[in-house]
């Protein structure tokens, strides 16, 4: 078999930069992979590698010595330290971000193949989803972002994996970027007379242009009007949009003079809006100004929400640009035909003035907001709405794999129900398990152990109940009180919660945590072979570590079952276990007289050494060894003489009588030992 060993330089190497963070973090979890001891053992050696003089090397060599030997401890703490305390939320909202952004061939990846773009979307999906791996749903996120023109090249409903999706893209390439390269032609960018009936088809509207009756005038724009610029904006593909697109305007073509083209195009945002059009908003509601334009629109307006006025009317409209490209983030896309269509009706429409542009009387002024809460309400905004979940194949089973493995019939072997230690009253009572019973309702306490308390709780009356499934079911329950719980967490913190839980007279445990007083203050479980059983509050950081429970005080009324044997088969065993104790009494009396080398000696050709030796010497006195031969592999010998030693000094000579040196190694059988006393004759009288 190979060996699975890791040299701490072989470890990858980081200097704290945001873009590279994700790459490192994939890289010690592919190194974790590998198994054995390396989980555990490599973030013991992980620190080693960040560059030195790099900002993340004297964050961490300014941490304290309790937060780094956590770090060290596995290498799972390692990374969510640092996510945590060095990264911080900032960096996730613009990892999060960056996934959102991803496009292929996108600024500075100007050169990359189908191939590598789909590696960095599988990159990013496994650091930032909890999709499981290698499956159709992971597939189906990785491919979210793919150019239009490939849809009908990586048909996403015939990829079941990401190996497959991996080939197809290796397999296509050159299709894949003449289909991109196709698609992304300067002519399909911008809305003329001659391709509008075709972008109108493409959103699902049925264009019968019929003759206009002559030609119509179309509203001319008010330069002394406040307010950006209204002219068209050169409408970016998916693949190519970024934060600073928000301020590029090129002037378009006009829109043909033909009042049926221009209702079916506004009747098109009667649907549903977009998504950067559901909210939340980033400002409050100006619902005070309308649009000078002859109707209003039916999506609201992107900056505060508004359905009076159109995007470039709103006040805060500016603002909104301005906070969005200063905070380096790109609103949620939308659809490019919802875009075309918008930006071409607001022009299209005839002016029909309803007013001045004057805002209401007494208008409170908005008060400045800042890049990061524009980045924060923008941020929720696109968690709000989600990307529709994937289609999923029915009935096909996704097997989990077990972690834990165990001999057939033994898997409850060495498991504990969950438990955690704790007192209840005070910090003077003695510490109790307290079992964490999701399968009961209601927490429940015994009567016994309430009355061995310090402090007398009184019992209060509750709703009357009776269980059925724990005890007699014509036991009831004699009220209810509440207890302060204390329970000790891993960090040494003293925690505190309270429990109402009902008095139960007989019961076999103290105290039981039903799901009521989980629910209560929401609790949970972190499982894990390594690191152990965690349980946690979720208004509380710290964690308490899980226990076994120990025996209860019925484990004493335990008694063996009585059962018969036939009596040939209690013959047999009796007869197995005289020869078990015979062969043990014969091989432990053997080695009590044997004794070894202590130490590894060369004897020379036809030469005696004195051979320093060790065995069970019982008491300070003399010992006999007996003569003896002691064989070699190739037939010669040793040759060890009769002679006496005492235990304070056990050294015995030790003979070669063949012409070549030989070696005796410590821990050798050398030799058997005897009582002198009880060996050799002695005289009976002074004659």
């Amino acid at each position: 078999s190979i060996k699975i060993e890791l040299k701490p330089e072989q470890l990858p190497r980081w200097d704290g930069d945001w873009d590279t963070a994700v790459q490192y973090f994939f890289e010690i979890q592919e190194i974790a992979a590998l198994g054995g001891n390396i989980p555990r053992h490599m973030g013991f050696w992980l620190w080693k590698n960040l560059e030195t003089g790099s900002a993340v090397a004297n964050w961490y060599a300014n941490l304290t010595a309790n937060v780094k030997d956590h770090m060290r401890s596995h290498f799972t703490h390692f990374v969510s330290v640092i996510q945590q305390y060095f990264l911080g939320q900032e960096w996730q909202q613009y990892i999060q971000l960056k996934y959102e952004q991803q496009r292929f061939r996108q600024r500075g990846h100007d050169q990359e193949t189908p191939h590598q773009f789909i590696m960095r979307r599988i990159l990013y999906t496994q650091m930032l989803l909890q999709v499981p791996p290698d499956s159709r749903e992971e597939v189906y996120y990785i491919t979210s972002k793919n150019p239009v023109s490939w849809a009908s090249l990586l048909l996403r409903d015939s990829i079941r994996d990401t190996a497959t999706l991996q080939l197809r893209a290796r397999e296509l390439e050159s299709a894949l970027i003449d289909a991109w390269s196709r698609s992304s032609g300067a002519p399909s960018k911008v809305i003329t007379q001659e391709n509008l009936l075709s972008h109108l088809q493409r959103v699902g509207v049925q264009t019968n242009a019929s003759a206009s009756s002559g030609p119509r005038r179309f509203r001319s724009y008010n330069s002394s009007r406040g307010g950006s610029n209204v002219t068209a904006n050169l409408v970016e593909t998916a693949e190519e949009l970024n934060t600073s697109d928000f301020q590029e305007e090129l002037q378009m073509e006009d829109l043909p003079n033909d009042d049926t083209i221009i209702h079916q195009a506004f009747s098109t945002m009667k649907r549903q809006p977009p998504p950067s059009r559901r909210g939340p908003f980033p400002f409050s509601k100006c619902d005070h100004v309308s649009t000078t334009l002859g109707k209003r629109p039916t999506w609201p307006c992107r900056a505060c929400g508004s359905q009076n006025h159109w995007d470039k009317e709103c006040p805060m409209y500016d603002r909104f640009l301005q906070q969005v490209k200063s905070a380096k983030w790109v609103a949620k896309e939308d659809v490019e035909e919802d875009d075309h269509i918008y930006t071409q009706v607001y022009r299209a429409l005839p002016l029909e003035k309803e007013g001045p542009h004057q805002e209401a009387p007494g208008r409170e002024q908005d008060t400045e907001r800042t890049a990061e809460e524009i980045l924060f309400s923008s941020y929720s905004a696109s968690c709000d709405y989600p990307a529709p979940e994937p289609p999923r194949e029915e009935s096909v089973p996704i097997k989990v794999p077990k972690h834990k493995r165990t001999a057939p019939g033994q898997a409850a072997l060495g498991t504990s129900v969950l438990s955690m230690q704790g007192r209840i009253g005070s910090l003077t009572e003695a510490l109790i398990d307290l079992r964490l019973d999701s399968g009961a309702d209601v927490s429940l306490v015994s009567k016994d152990y309430l009355e061995t308390l310090k402090c007398k709780i009184p019992i209060r009356q509750g709703i009357k109940m009776k269980l059925w499934q724990l005890t007699d079911k014509n036991a009831c329950l004699e009220g209810y009180v509440n207890l302060p719980l204390y329970v000790e967490s891993v960090d040494g913190s003293i925690l505190q919660t309270e429990i109402e839980a009902y008095v139960v007279p007989d019961m076999s445990v103290d105290i039981l945590l039903g799901e009521d007083y989980q629910q209560a203050y929401e609790m949970t479980i972190k499982r894990s072979l390594e690191d152990g059983t965690r349980v946690s509050y979720r208004h509380s950081p710290a964690e308490i570590k899980a226990t076994a429970v120990g025996r209860t005080k019925d484990f004493e009324r335990l008694h063996h079952t009585h059962f018969s044997q036939a009596s040939y088969v209690r013959a047999k065993e009796h007869r197995r276990s005289q020869a078990r104790r015979q062969r043990k009494r014969r091989k432990f009396g053997e080695e009590k007289r044997t004794i070894r080398a202590a130490e590894d000696a060369l004897i020379s050709p036809n030469s005696v050494v004195s051979l320093k030796v060790e065995g069970y010497f019982e008491e300070d006195k003399d010992w006999l060894v007996e003569k003896s031969l002691l064989a070699n592999a190739d037939d010669s010998f040793f040759a060890v003489p009769n002679i006496l030693f005492s235990s304070t000094y056990p050294v015995i000579p030790i003979m070669n009588p063949t012409e070549q040196p030989r070696y005796v190694r410590k821990g050798e059988a050398v030799g058997r030992i005897t009582d002198p006393e009880g060996y050799l004759d002695t005289p009976t009288s002074l004659e």
